[in-house]
């Protein structure tokens, strides 16, 4: 969605490392992109009921809930198909109008991301 005050992109950040995040936001910033950031699957499902993005931007590897331990691969992939769940609209090109990128330092090369 169009942020209609400022006619500006609005991007969802889920990454976990902090440092990483802010870069990314300050990029997205200087590209004209609203940003708004959480570090967890669970905050991005509940930011994802109350707002809405036109695009997101997600590390692969991340903590499920602020509480858990250690960042996994799984976390991001379930996260990418409770969005694809909750928003399966595609434009009439077929492509989703919510369109997910990943991204991700620690994750091997696999088939079926």
């Amino acid at each position: 969605m169009v942020n209609k005050k400022k006619n500006r992109h609005v991007a969802l950040v889920v990454e976990d490392d902090l440092e990483l995040a802010d870069e990314v936001k300050d990029l997205l910033s200087s590209l004209g992109h609203d940003v708004l950031h959480v570090p967890t699957q669970e905050e991005a499902l509940e930011i994802l009921e109350t707002k809405q993005f036109c695009f997101a931007l997600l590390d692969l590897q991340i903590k499920v809930s602020p509480d858990s331990i250690k960042p996994r691969v799984e976390a991001g992939k379930t996260l990418m198909k409770r969005i694809r769940e909750r928003y399966p609209r595609r434009n009439p090109d077929d492509h989703h109008y919510l369109q997910i990128l990943t991204m991700s330092g620690y994750v091997k090369e696999t088939p079926d991301v």
